[in-house]
């Protein structure tokens, strides 16, 4: 799941002023296959849990929050801490989390599906998510 976030998290995106925008915009594009299958507070819950797990590498998150149209209320605040590379990889594994927690809680074909519809450009012929299975 980190590959396919790292494709879809441009290498220039760290910079200011826009950061914040810029995670919007992913989380945007995303938020419709997703509102679909569990609906805004569904949302919400995702991805709040994906930036509690976050905020354990990175501890300046544990208060960004999801608001309900899906903005993230204090994510401008803690970018500020980090340099362009940190926001970055804060973003990437914001998403990484989100994908896995979509796989944990609604399997491969779903997540498989929603990242198809959201981002079709990123999946490669030969996914292999084999390795993300729990015993």
């Amino acid at each position: 799941m980190r590959e396919i976030a790292e494709k879809l998290v441009a290498p220039g995106v760290g910079k200011p002023p826009a950061r914040s925008a810029a995670l919007s915009l992913y989380l945007g594009q995303i938020r419709p296959n997703l509102l679909v299958l569990m609906g805004s507070g569904g949302f919400r819950a995702l991805v709040a849990r994906a930036l509690y797990l976050v905020s354990r590498d990175f501890p300046e998150f544990l208060h960004v929050t999801p608001n309900d149209d899906g903005n993230l209320i204090g994510l401008e605040e803690a970018c500020s801490t980090l340099d362009d590379a940190g926001v970055r990889e804060v973003f990437v594994s914001i998403l990484t989390e989100i994908l896995l927690l979509l796989f944990e809680l609604l399997g491969a074909g779903v997540t498989l599906a929603v990242i198809g519809d959201t981002w079709p450009q990123t999946l490669p012929d030969d996914i292999d998510l084999s390795h993300l299975r729990k015993p």
